[in-house]
């Protein structure tokens, strides 16, 4: 797989105008009033990103891969991350009255596809899917990784709700969800997400365990499978935090971000500047960084 230059660039414009939004977004926060100007502009941000992701992904598929295989990359995953978590978090701002979510969801939006330049530029090669199980593999660890996102944008929502109102801030409360709401979509959404996560647990120990993978012996303290399961324990904590209090509201928020960050660098960042043991197929609980890094 060689480099496709209308990829980058799609990428690039995506990811300068989620930047964008973000600013908006933290003027607002930092700001004394609600500006509506901001708030227009992430509702237009917003809404670019969430048809040009769809549409990048189309285009990748339709005329790059000429296929209807999502998955050649992990490019092809990222973008498919952007272009789950925007029509989600729409809908649940839409129809569940998440009011604010959208804006909170745009610095996850902007880290995916910055990262997913780097994916489709310098770091680009191939996932090596030579069996139904690697793809379900692939789909259900992406996918997981889309709901953990979800989680991670509403505990970021939620922190920033629970300060303001430590700060007795009301007016900057008016169009934001409520402490409540927050807390029950992170917990569901890393419920899915930790549903996910199992899934993809047991298809990697199914592919390592069929000799369809080149882990070695030593594959079960392997970077990857040791991060990976961290993270799944992580979002295994947090799906039951409502079963121990200790571990409900700002705690459980920090949780989900904490989960999120080390799920990414399970999947790309610290294993990728790691030894690799020589793998060359989908390992459990992690990305499915077969043949690819960063």
């Amino acid at each position: 797989m060689t480099r496709d230059v209308p990829t980058t660039i799609l990428l690039a414009i995506l990811a300068l105008t989620a930047i964008s939004g973000c600013v908006a977004l933290i003027l607002r926060l930092l700001g004394t009033d609600d500006r509506p100007g901001l708030r227009a502009w992430q509702r237009i941000v917003f809404v670019i990103l969430c048809i040009g992701c769809p549409a990048l992904m189309a285009y990748r598929l339709i005329l790059v891969h000429q296929s209807w295989a999502p998955l050649e990359s992990h490019a092809d995953g990222l973008i498919l991350l952007a272009t789950l978590i925007g029509p989600t978090v729409a809908y649940l701002q839409a129809r569940a009255r998440f009011r604010g979510l959208t804006g909170f969801a745009l610095p996850v939006l902007a880290f995916i596809l910055a990262w997913a330049i780097c994916a489709s530029w310098w770091t680009i090669h191939p996932f090596s899917v030579g069996s139904m199980w690697k793809a379900f593999h692939l789909a259900t660890v992406y996918i997981g990784a889309a709901s953990l996102a979800l989680s991670a944008a509403a505990g970021t929502m939620y922190l920033h709700v629970q300060r303001m109102l430590r700060l007795k801030k009301p007016t900057s409360l008016q169009r934001l969800a409520s402490l409540e709401a927050l807390e029950r979509l992170m917990i569901a959404s890393a419920a899915v997400g930790f549903g996910l996560l199992t899934v993809a647990l047991v298809s990697g120990l199914i592919i390592i365990t069929s000799g369809d993978s080149d882990m070695g012996a030593g594959w079960w303290h392997s970077p990857k499978i040791i991060l990976g399961t961290a993270a799944w324990l992580i979002y295994g904590l947090l799906v039951n935090v409502r079963h121990a209090s200790s571990f409900r509201g700002s705690r459980a928020a920090w949780l989900s971000i904490a989960g999120l960050l080390l799920m990414m660098a399970t999947f790309a960042v610290v294993v990728s500047a790691l030894p690799r043991h020589g793998e060359t197929s989908a390992s459990p609980a992690s990305s499915p960084v077969d043949q690819e890094t960063a």
